[in-house]
């Protein structure tokens, strides 16, 4: 099994690797045979984090380095202006809260200070707002009620919000992240977690052989 790393620049996501067959420089994850304590508590949860960065529009005049970003949040006037994604979630712990964040750029400059509202949403439910500034980049993050965040298909919501006296207002959509509880339970027989503890227990592993290196476990 070959397991290699994306690359993440503005030209592509795509890495490339040469493979080179020699015994002699391969190098062995090593197997500990260590049986946990009968006292050892076992990790049944882990937080898996879900991120949403779509580089669908390319801007000259973003900030930093890199210049794609989602979507665009047009208001003007009294007409607010929104935008969404979807986020496929796996096996939630049932009664636990999650965050969610969302990562703007300020796209127009006023003289009315922090004259961009956003607003965020998840399923319907308002989770949190900022102001900022300009061209400010922000970060608007809220913490999601037990309960809202369901299993499977979750709307994430953005609103630019018309209540600050200004008349066009652009602020672009960069990328969204979701962190939540969630279950050891495998999808398609592949878990892959970093935990920590003596024990840990998975569900939907069948025979899948179980890896761990440098302390930490991969489920696969």
């Amino acid at each position: 099994q070959f397991i290699g790393e994306p690359v993440d620049t503005i030209y592509t996501g795509t890495n490339v690797y040469w493979l080179h067959v020699d015994v002699k420089l391969a190098r062995r994850i090593a197997t500990d045979a260590t049986v946990p304590s009968d006292g050892a508590t076992p990790v049944t949860t882990h937080v898996a984090t879900m991120v949403v960065d779509d580089n669908n529009v390319y801007s000259v005049t973003a900030p930093g380095d890199d210049p794609w970003y989602d979507q665009m949040l047009f208001a003007l006037g009294a007409f607010p202006a929104s935008a969404s994604t979807v986020v496929e979630i796996t096996d939630p712990v049932a009664g636990q809260t999650a965050t969610v964040s969302v990562e703007l750029w300020g796209s127009t400059h006023t003289p009315v200070p922090d004259e961009h509202h956003v607003q965020l949403e998840v399923n319907g439910t308002v989770i949190g707002d900022l102001h900022f500034d300009d061209s400010e980049v922000a970060t608007l993050t809220g913490t999601v009620p037990a309960g809202v965040l369901i299993a499977g298909s979750n709307t994430l919501k953005v609103t630019l919000l018309t209540d600050t006296g200004v008349y066009v207002n652009i602020v672009l959509v960069n990328d969204w992240t979701v962190q939540y509880q969630r279950n050891n339970s495998a999808a398609d027989g592949s878990l892959d977690i970093s935990v920590a503890g003596q024990r840990v227990d998975a569900t939907g592993l069948g025979d899948t052989p179980i890896i761990m290196a440098g302390g930490v476990w991969w489920l696969e």
